[in-house]
């Protein structure tokens, strides 16, 4: 399992316990939700900087391999 493979395990795995959370129902206050949609949409946003960022970086690497 590489590095991207292992940091979107890890950063899903989180994001299932929350959006767990909100399905069930277990949440008791609109603070404690509007906390968890808040960390729902940063894990998301992780994952997407990380994945375009690597693929940045592999590009770079692939021009630099072609010179």
């Amino acid at each position: 399992m590489n590095l991207k493979h292992k940091y979107f395990a890890l950063l899903k795995r989180h994001l299932d316990a929350n959006t767990d959370l909100l399905v069930d129902g277990q949440v008791d206050s609109q603070e404690k939700y509007n906390r968890i949609c808040g960390e729902i949409a940063g894990l998301r946003l992780a994952m997407r900087e990380f994945d375009e960022m690597l693929d940045g970086m592999v590009e770079e690497v692939e021009e630099q391999v072609e010179e």
